[in-house]
């Protein structure tokens, strides 16, 4: 049997690889004339001198978020194969920034600290090796099948792309990851406070660290309500255990 990719899947293939060429002048601009390359070659490599243009019109600068740049990737396609080329590259420069944004902020600051926080608790629950598995093989799942969904609906749909990652609502949905990514590390405290101090299981100071872990998590709730990173609650967090490590360290309690 021959198998062979069509040439939207082979363009999708292309675009997981355009972080490789980054560069301070036009950012991910390589990555995106590469990705698309095999359908400016289909359409017009009768031409070499037309070619040459298309080739240097992706080559202005672009950058956006990865992921979410494989909607601005689909949008390209089909407006490429309509004749309306140019028109496309002047949309993404509108459509860069807000997806930029937007997917900065709801994959780096929601799910992969939410991913990250499953992984912790599936190591508690005696997930040992499955743990970093678990992190690595959900996060990348997700993360793909966001990228070629919005990848497919461009290329099939053109500026439709645009209305359905709106009704998506991310920034609300990143709000809602961010409480249960908290959530979820509250939960994991006790097997922490196990972990780093194991004599104050069944003792009085297991009290203690239990009140000051309820304070510490309702205020990073008030914080991220606030529109404080998650990436900073955890820095905040992490700064708490460093300091309960040294001062058990300096004066032993347990």
């Amino acid at each position: 049997m021959n198998f062979r990719l069509s040439l939207e899947q082979r363009i999708f293939l292309r675009s997981l690889c355009w972080q490789a060429s980054w560069n301070f002048s036009r950012m991910q601009n390589m990555g995106l004339a590469y990705a698309i390359y095999p359908l400016l070659e289909q359409l017009y490599g009768n031409d070499q001198t037309l070619l040459v243009k298309k080739v240097k019109d992706y080559l202005s600068f672009f950058n956006t978020n990865p992921i979410m740049a494989a909607a601005v990737l689909g949008i390209h396609v089909n407006l490429e194969k309509n004749g309306q080329g140019e028109y496309s590259l002047l949309l993404a420069k509108n459509l860069n920034s807000l997806y930029g944004a937007v997917g900065d902020a709801f994959f780096w600051n929601g799910v992969k600290p939410a991913m990250a926080s499953l992984a912790v608790l599936i190591y508690y629950f005696g997930g040992g090796f499955w743990a970093p598995v678990a992190l690595l093989l959900g996060y990348n799942i997700f993360h793909l099948g966001i990228r070629y969904l919005i990848y497919i609906q461009g290329v099939q749909h053109g500026l439709e792309v645009v209305n359905t990652i709106h009704h998506w609502q991310l920034p609300k949905v990143k709000m809602i990851i961010n409480y249960l990514t908290t959530g979820i590390l509250a939960f994991c405290v006790p097997f922490l406070i196990r972990t780093l101090f194991p004599a104050v299981a069944g003792s009085v100071w297991l009290k203690a660290f239990s009140l000051l872990a309820a304070g510490s998590i309702a205020f990073f709730a008030w914080q991220i309500k606030r529109g404080t990173s998650i990436f900073r609650v955890l820095q905040y967090a992490s700064l708490i255990v460093l300091a309960m490590m040294m001062l058990n360290h300096w004066l032993p309690f347990c």
